[in-house]
């Protein structure tokens, strides 16, 4: 199961732009079954979105 989420990690890293370690950090509790494919991406792809966009909106009112 590490392999397939190092492989997911390196497809979303180079789709979001996000550094490599920083996906792979975020993806250590989802427990892939299966090999990785493109409909898998998409969907981690936009959960990771939504994610890092609350993230982000967080570390902005925290610093008012």
């Amino acid at each position: 199961m590490g392999r397939r989420r190092e492989e997911a990690s390196i497809l979303i890293s180079e789709r979001l732009n996000i550094p490599f370690d920083v996906i792979l950090k975020s993806l250590e509790s989802y427990e892939f079954e299966t090999d990785v494919n493109d409909e898998d991406i998409h969907k981690l792809t936009e959960t990771l979105g939504i994610n890092l966009n609350q993230s982000m909106m967080n570390s902005f009112i925290n610093k008012k």
